[in-house]
């Protein structure tokens, strides 16, 4: 803390200069009258002296701060063997048999071990759940909304601190919607076409859809690329493509993609990559409509990293939005330990979720996603 003493003719005039100097957060701890003394007492005036103190910020922060992270100690030790006691004995356990439960329609009265009473001290589990999921990097906005109104019915006994978790974990299950992935129904190929920014293993994504229809499937396949943009997407797609013995195509103008996807209709599916666009670029954009508009039957996939930050996925999403529909595939799980980013992502947009991408390898590091593994894992179990 900083103190000092200002001298002036007047209080008013003293109290001006601790406000220029100290500002308005100065704190003022003495006002004193002072007379001269001595024989220059017949030379001088009386004044003033105001005694003002300034907070060393820093410090105090460092001392809140300091204080804080004991008080969260000491509730985290406190309320800890009640987050892992038989009321949610094994956290991991009780996750599994609720995506059990759910996917199987039965009732979950029985899901806890033992029953807890209602009490005050119950509370701050729901603090400690939303701090679970804080940590995972949801959205507050996206947090508040999954445990809206729990505080409230759970201390007017509406429900259960056994169902707490169950209806958490339903609502992270609701919120990621229903799961939509490439549907063979309907005559003639399946066209499916990639976009999005260049980066997040676009390129990769599509061989390993590919290699997962063509060898778990058996389906057919034509792969065509208008990505010529990058001479090394087009020879990646082509290796991909001499090892699974798939033929593939490269339009090198939007007029091309119409007799490319002709040569390819006796394929169960046909899949189009496109250039990585910026997606601030609305020339190149605005291409892409021209190219998306000639393609008949068309189903979008926008490829997304997780590891991006959440603002510019909203942004990029909102970009493509403008120029056609789409389902996500996100990529690179393996390289995020959240995924929070996920349930954010879809509460803003409400955009279908279909595939994500955890790794290298083809075509094993690539699946459906799954809302239980999501919900498991925000919640703290493994997903």
């Amino acid at each position: 803390m900083k103190i000092k003493q200002f001298e002036a003719n007047t209080e008013k005039e003293a109290m001006l200069q601790v406000k220029e100097e100290f500002g308005k957060e100065a704190l003022i701890v003495s006002v004193k009258n002072i007379k001269p003394k001595g024989i220059f007492k017949l030379f001088k005036h009386p004044c003033v002296q105001v005694t003002a103190a300034l907070e060393d910020k820093e410090a105090a922060a460092a001392n809140e701060k300091q204080i804080m992270d004991k008080k969260v100690l000491e509730t985290e030790e406190k309320y800890d063997n009640i987050y892992h006691s038989k009321s949610i004995e094994n956290i991991e356990d009780k996750l599994n048999k609720l995506e059990q439960i759910i996917r199987n329609g039965e009732k979950d009265n029985n899901l806890i071990i033992e029953k807890e009473q209602v009490s005050e001290k119950n509370i701050p589990l729901i603090n400690l759940i939303y701090s679970q999921l804080i940590k995972n990097e949801v959205n507050e906005k996206v947090a508040n909304k999954i445990m809206f109104g729990l505080n409230e019915s759970l201390s007017k006994g509406n429900i259960k601190m056994n169902d707490l978790v169950s209806i958490i974990y339903k609502r992270i299950i609701n919120e990621l919607g229903d799961i939509e992935t490439v549907d063979f129904s309907g005559t003639g190929p399946k066209i499916i076409t990639f976009i999005g920014p260049t980066g997040v293993g676009k390129t990769t994504t599509i061989a390993k859809l590919a290699s997962y229809f063509a060898l778990n499937n058996d389906k057919s396949i034509g792969l065509i690329t208008a990505d010529t943009y990058r001479i090394a997407a087009v020879e990646q797609l082509r290796t991909f493509a001499k090892i699974l013995n798939i033929p593939v195509e490269v339009v090198y103008n939007n007029e091309d993609i119409k007799s490319s996807i002709k040569r390819f209709e006796d394929k169960d599916l046909i899949i189009i990559d496109t250039a990585g666009r910026s997606h601030k670029n609305s020339e190149k954009l605005d291409d892409m409509e021209e190219l998306l508009s000639l393609i008949p039957r068309n189903e979008v996939y926008l490829v997304l990293s997780v590891t991006t930050k959440y603002k510019d996925l909203i942004s990029i999403a909102e970009s493509y939005m403008n120029i056609t529909d789409f389902k996500v595939i996100f990529t690179k799980l393996d390289e995020s330990i959240c995924v929070g980013n996920i349930l954010n992502f879809r509460y803003k947009l409400g955009v279908k979720l279909s595939y994500v991408t955890f790794g290298q390898n083809v075509p094993d590091d690539i699946t459906e996603v799954n809302p239980h593994n999501i919900a498991k894992s925000l919640l703290g179990g493994q997903g």
